[in-house]
């Protein structure tokens, strides 16, 4: 008779078992450390995600560490997510914190940020320093901004707006929708950067609407309405006060409606002076009968 699908892991270690029994019997098919490591974090995955087999995180959890354990960093930065997540077992901020510096020495990017997060968090602003240039190095936008962020509230680093917006600009150009309206924000105010409307109305545009930033979208309807940086459109401000509306800025809701209630009461005044000049175009020309 034919096996069972899914009934064991396999011996190419694609991680498939019920998640209740089969995995135990990992090491043993394991030739290598690294084998068996990996079976392990392939075991894990699956009882997290459901891959065709119930869904099982308590045993993912158990698969993850041991495979963690063995030094495997993909299975270090995943333990740190479940932990700090709290998938498999209650929340444990600390022991997240373990397995994410675990994984940052293992040049884990990601892993990198977090765990230089978290020392920020602790007023460690030194070595979240350290762990967030590290994944900067690596291309990671978060660090990138929130370095930024560091520099333009002097948060264990010497302030200055002109550093913030350097790194400001490498997260903006690395993809980081909040780095390219703080970029903007700078533009606008003149803060470390030129002062320069039209640039920062650009940006603004690009976060509003790659981003849906709604502090950029705010600030757009905001620069179309007084012709900042852009020409004056009260079609496109109320656009934009909408969008900022739409993902619950209230400020946005209250530009909203006084520009609203300035666009009728033009609109009022247009209609009643259109009024005032026929009726009095209709008095010269009926004064000018005699002759």
């Amino acid at each position: 008779a034919a096996a069972k699908a899914n009934s064991k892991v396999n011996n190419k270690g694609d991680g498939r078992s019920d998640c209740k029994a089969g995995g135990d019997h990992v090491a043993a098919e394991a030739a290598t450390n690294e084998e068996q490591a990996l079976m392990l974090y392939g075991a894990g995955m699956v009882c997290a995600n459901g891959w065709g087999v119930p869904q099982d995180e308590e045993r993912a959890l158990a698969f993850m560490r041991r495979a963690a354990e063995h030094g495997f960093t993909p299975a270090q930065y995943t333990l740190a997510v479940l932990y700090e997540s709290g998938r498999g077992t209650r929340p444990n901020e600390q022991e997240a914190a373990v397995w994410f510096r675990a994984a940052a020495e293992n040049n884990h990017m990601k892993a990198q940020y977090k765990y230089g997060f978290w020392l920020l968090e602790l007023g460690d602003t030194d070595g979240a320093l350290t762990f967030l240039k590290r994944a900067s190095d690596q291309g990671n936008s978060d660090a990138m901004y929130l370095i930024g962020e560091m520099y333009e509230g002097g948060d264990g680093v010497p302030e200055s707006m002109a550093t913030a917006g350097e790194w400001y600009e490498r997260a903006h150009h690395a993809g980081n929708s909040e780095a390219t309206f703080s970029l903007g924000l700078l533009h606008a105010n003149g803060n470390g950067r030129d002062r320069d409307e039209a640039r920062a109305a650009e940006l603004f545009l690009e976060a509003a609407s790659e981003g849906m930033h709604e502090d950029a979208a705010l600030n757009l309807g905001i620069m179309y309405e007084k012709g900042r940086g852009v020409p004056q459109s009260y079609k496109q401000a109320l656009h934009w006060y909408e969008v900022a509306a739409e993902q619950g800025n209230e400020e946005a809701q209250v530009h909203w409606s006084g520009l609203r209630a300035v666009m009728e009461g033009l609109l009022v005044a247009g209609k009643d002076a259109e009024r005032a000049a026929e009726k009095h175009n209709g008095e010269d020309g009926g004064g000018g009968g005699e002759g």
